[in-house]
């Protein structure tokens, strides 16, 4: 799916950075994300798709980012995109149904 819509012509990108928080922390009224105008597409695109290892944020969580990204595509690539995007779903579905089954206890699950 990366590679496929790396391809396709950018439209027009805005991604933020949502703040952390440790896990039960009171969160503030207002979060206010940091908007991310050098993010380049292929991080954007990255941090959008591939899944995240927790371990490379402060606090053990999966970051957060909000935005958008509009790319140019016909009709048959979009629904390329789209299939791309229903297999990967199953597939993660299938790992974390396999998982579910072989690991019944959360924190060992959250490891695998």
């Amino acid at each position: 799916l990366y590679n496929f819509l790396i391809a396709l012509k950018l439209i027009q990108k805005h991604v933020q950075d949502v703040p952390q928080f440790q896990r039960g922390e009171a969160l503030p009224s207002t979060i206010h994300a940091k908007q991310l105008d050098s993010m380049p597409l292929h991080e954007a695109l990255r941090v959008s798709i591939e899944p995240q290892k927790v371990f490379e944020y402060p606090h053990n969580i999966p970051k957060r980012f909000a935005g958008l990204i509009q790319l140019e595509a016909n009709e048959k690539e979009y629904e390329q995109a789209q299939a791309l995007t229903h297999q990967i779903n199953e597939l993660r579905a299938t790992i974390v149904n396999y998982i579910a089954e072989k690991e019944t206890n959360y924190r060992k699950r959250a490891r695998l």
